[in-house]
């Protein structure tokens, strides 16, 4: 082989050596730029886990939320369609018949026997009821009397409503308030001046109170 070949080869042969060094430079860039990606693409994995994961615990929140919800609802509508108990009494004349020569103070003379009533707490002693709980109440009471007389409905040992009666005719005197009242408040009937002839029944004679806030 002469000189001039060889010098052909040895050019030739750093031709390929460029060649293979651009070959070997541009699968390096190539790597980088793969392993670039993957790291791009895992990152992206993981936001993407990230966002199934918020949207998962969200869903079993609201789910939580709506549970509680429905159960609240259910627990509202049951106690709306439980039957409401009222504060409230009713106590009539027990005698059945004329009382005479009532002295002034206290009536005493009623019954909580049918047609009375007690409920929602309140009770009945010696002629006077108490209320179990604080709020606004309508007093009321009918008496059915034949003398000149002062009638009184009595609230924690005051008169809170009063009427006198001067007609000597045998007549019902009726009449109501309303009052607040705090709980273990007294309510009772008192009459004043002398003494009275009362026709203690069930359809004349009565009075009673019920709660209305």
């Amino acid at each position: 082989m002469n000189v001039s070949s060889l010098s052909e080869v040895s050019t030739a042969l750093r031709e390929d050596n460029r060649t293979l060094y651009k070959l070997v430079t541009k699968l390096q860039e190539d790597s980088e730029l793969l392993n670039k990606s993957s790291v791009r693409n895992l990152a992206d994995v993981n936001t993407l886990q990230g966002e199934v994961l918020d949207e998962r615990n969200g869903r079993q929140e609201l789910q939580i939320l709506v549970t509680e919800l429905v159960n609240n609802v259910s627990t509202l509508t049951a106690a709306s369609l439980e039957p409401s108990v009222p504060t409230a009494a009713h106590v009539v004349g027990g005698i059945g018949d004329w009382v005479e020569n009532v002295p002034p103070g206290t009536l005493t003379q009623w019954t909580t026997n049918s047609p009375s009533f007690l409920v929602g707490g309140v009770t009945y002693s010696n002629g006077v009821l108490t209320v179990p709980t604080d709020g606004i109440y309508f007093i009321y009471l009918s008496v059915w009397i034949d003398n000149n007389f002062i009638i009184n409905i009595r609230v924690r040992d005051s008169d809170v409503w009063k009427m006198r009666v001067v007609d000597p005719e045998a007549e019902t005197t009726a009449g109501g308030v309303m009052r607040s009242l705090s709980a273990g408040d007294t309510v009772e009937v008192t009459i004043s001046g002398s003494t009275v002839r009362i026709l203690f029944s069930d359809n004349r004679t009565f009075f009673g109170l019920f709660k209305v806030a």
